[in-house]
């Protein structure tokens, strides 16, 4: 496991401190965790390609995060990406090489998750892609699905509500998810 560390990252950015890092490249260097750059709240460009990352938990904190790529990590599924959504600022984001891409629907998904995004994977997100996207939401929020793809919708219609919900109701949706998987 590889951590990136603050003297990393000064040395990186040449910044002064981490909360005055505005921009970082730190692609191909092997990092499993990225912790240290939750104290990077200015930061509004973010290079992390060619890493091990699994978590993007941590990126939350840089709301002021404008283009990021994450090509080539480990991010398998779109619920890690969730986090991310606080992130308002974001225009451009780079996923592809990454085990999520394969999943079904993946890009309208992104799209749908992150309506604000002027590129998706070096390719420029149209406003028919955009029109799609928000379609398919309310599609699925309408008639659902069949097997598979009904739960593929439910997990879109879900990643797509979280950052609604209270702590409160979020704590009742961890709970009762629980529940579901001890019944099984």
């Amino acid at each position: 496991m590889s951590a990136l560390a603050e003297k990393e990252v000064l040395k990186r950015s040449r910044a002064p401190s981490l909360a005055s890092v505005q921009s970082l490249n730190c692609w191909g260097c092997g990092f499993t965790d990225v912790s240290v750059l939750a104290a990077a709240e200015n930061l509004e460009v973010l290079n992390l390609s060619c890493n091990q990352l699994t978590s993007l938990q941590v990126l939350s904190h840089c709301s002021n995060l404008r283009e990021l790529f994450l090509r080539k990590n480990q991010v398998t599924d779109l619920a890690q990406l969730q986090p991310l959504q606080q992130l308002k600022n974001l225009t451009v984001l780079w996923l592809s090489g990454n085990p999520v891409e394969q999943e079904t629907d993946y890009r309208a998904t992104v799209i749908q998750m992150f309506p604000q995004l002027v590129s998706l994977d070096d390719s420029i997100v149209t406003e028919e892609e955009r029109r799609e996207a928000k379609n398919s939401a309310t599609q699925n929020q309408k008639t659902g699905g069949a097997g598979e793809e009904r739960k593929g919708n439910v997990l879109r219609a879900v990643l797509y509500l979280l950052p609604e919900l209270t702590q409160h109701e979020l704590r009742a949706v961890c709970e009762a998810a629980g529940k579901m998987m001890t019944e099984q």
